[in-house]
């Protein structure tokens, strides 16, 4: 019952350990297919900051239904206007451009927001005031350097846990010896009991045998004398 026991128990560590290697290995499946994303939207937005040009001070510069502004309040009404005829969940074509990227405008029920289209795409808000429009735009384009370096640590942290998770990828099931001693020792009492009732057997059959035979021959020793004790009468009265 012990070797028993100890079995059952190893063989359930074992099955833990297979399904956490499983858990593992779609872990690591998981971060290679966002490390792919992250690489890919690094290589994206590392291409827009060579497209970017600069809206800072004196040189802002946009242009709005091919009405080009120099004025952030002007562009700003012109944006306002454009966003408030957009209907609920539908998106404008490109409606102007700014830093070098063509924009359009999307309306989530009330919210409207602006997207710039570069190789990667980046969100402004639309407000009731054309300066916050504006200055929301502005500082989309002023966040590509954030944005890059999030994707950056966000990519060697990836890279880092499928390197962790490989590592213990490759540790095999610390208990295998002791299992495969203890199965060895549980197959061999098996084996034991098997040749013991192997064994067992046919000395129950002979006293079965025997047992049987007895009453037998009692009976037929009874027969015998009954019979000789007959004859015997059977002479005496013949004479």
């Amino acid at each position: 019952a012990t070797i028993d026991a100890e079995v059952m128990r190893l063989t359930r560590l074992k099955r833990q350990h297979a399904e956490s290697v499983y858990q593992m290995r779609y872990r690591i499946k998981r971060l290679a297919d966002t490390a792919e994303i992250l690489e890919r939207e690094i290589a994206n937005i590392r291409a827009d900051l060579r497209t970017r040009t600069s809206t800072r001070g004196d040189n802002f510069v946009m242009t709005v239904k091919n009405e080009t502004f120099t004025d952030r309040v002007k562009a700003g009404r012109a944006l306002v206007f454009l966003a408030a005829a957009v209907k609920p969940f539908e998106s404008s074509k490109t409606v102007g451009s700014i830093g070098g990227f063509p924009i359009s405008v999307e309306r989530f029920d009330e919210r409207a927001t602006i997207l710039i289209h570069g190789k990667h795409s980046y969100r402004a808000n639309v407000s009731d005031s054309a300066a916050g429009t504006i200055a929301s735009l502005e500082h989309a384009l002023d966040s590509f350097e954030d944005r890059l370096r999030e994707r950056e640590t966000d990519l060697a942290q990836s890279r880092r846990q499928s390197g962790d998770l490989a590592k213990q990828l490759d540790q095999p099931f610390e208990h295998e010896e002791k299992l495969a001693t203890a199965a060895n020792r549980q197959q061999e009492i098996v084996t034991a009991l098997d040749i013991t009732k192997n064994q067992a057997s046919p000395k129950i059959d002979e006293s079965i045998s025997e047992v049987s035979e007895e009453p037998r021959s009692e009976a037929i020793n009874a027969r015998s004398t009954h019979i000789s004790s007959h004859a015997r009468h059977e002479r005496i009265a013949a004479k």
